[in-house]
């Protein structure tokens, strides 16, 4: 990689084992620091396509973190049937303002028949295993689990696709593996920050809880992942997801209380 990027020396080099889905590397160089990703989980032309538009706003001004490229200007290189790309490490940066978002955006519901039928989808397939391992042991369960809260909870998902209260820019994956910790809490702090700077009201987010936990019941992509594309890297997430898919019904006042 070092040669592949003509990066000079390397005196550093440590493996990043907390990431998940694709496997990562620090590595101090002479020309910086370096996150180096080995593409596991998506498919090179697509993420090609998304590190050549982090480039392009790069050079249009925006607060955001390109590729380093090839001596060739590729910010894709590819070693044997491995390919690679290579990020600045970033430690944080200050907030950037940014343009008007535009109009409202939506953000697709879920139908709980539709939802149903994924769960038996995936229940089909388990029941179709001669010697199911542990993981299909432990999700068969989970399932059933979770096609009871949906049944008991069908007329409490979102009416619609349009979240209510304010909306603007904000991270587009804030869960628990994308967010620094501090003695135990960050979400009361995430809704502090907005708040000084937005007007929110209770009632939206309260309305922003719920939809967040009906996309969390409804949605499989762990076990797409693990099923459908043979994927198992996220394989973690799907049981400490339907625990705490199930915890935060039962605490629901508490929830929408922080």
């Amino acid at each position: 990689m070092a040669d592949a990027y003509a990066l000079g020396e390397v005196p550093s080099v440590r493996y990043l084992a907390e990431g998940l889905l694709n496997r990562n590397w620090k590595i101090t160089t002479d020309q910086g620091t370096f996150a180096l990703k080995e593409v596991v989980n998506t498919p090179v032309d697509k993420l090609l396509r998304s590190l050549t538009v982090l480039s392009a706003l790069e050079a249009a001004g925006l607060p955001v973190c390109a590729p380093h490229l090839s001596p060739a200007s590729e910010p894709l290189v590819t070693v044997g049937d491995r390919s690679y790309c290579l990020l600045p490490l970033v430690e944080g940066n200050p907030a950037v303002p940014l343009g008007p978002v535009g109009e409202r955006p939506r953000a697709k519901v879920t139908a709980p028949k539709a939802a149903l039928a994924e769960a038996d989808r995936f229940l089909g397939g388990i029941a179709q295993w001669e010697a199911p391992d542990a993981f299909d042991q432990a999700t068969e369960p989970a399932l059933h689990q979770r096609k009871k809260l949906i049944a008991e909870n069908a007329d409490q998902g979102p009416v619609d696709e349009a979240p209510r209260g304010r909306w603007g820019w904000t991270h587009g994956d804030f869960q628990p593996l994308n967010v620094l910790w501090r003695q135990g809490a960050v979400v009361s702090a995430f809704v502090t920050g907005y708040r000084s700077q937005r007007d929110l009201a209770d009632a939206d987010l309260t309305d922003a809880v719920e939809r967040l936990w009906w996309k969390r019941l409804t949605d499989y992509w762990q076990l797409q992942f693990h099923y459908d594309k043979h994927d198992f890297g996220a394989d973690a997430l799907w049981g400490g997801r339907s625990y705490r898919v199930n915890r935060s019904r039962r605490r629901a006042d508490r929830a929408e209380g922080a």
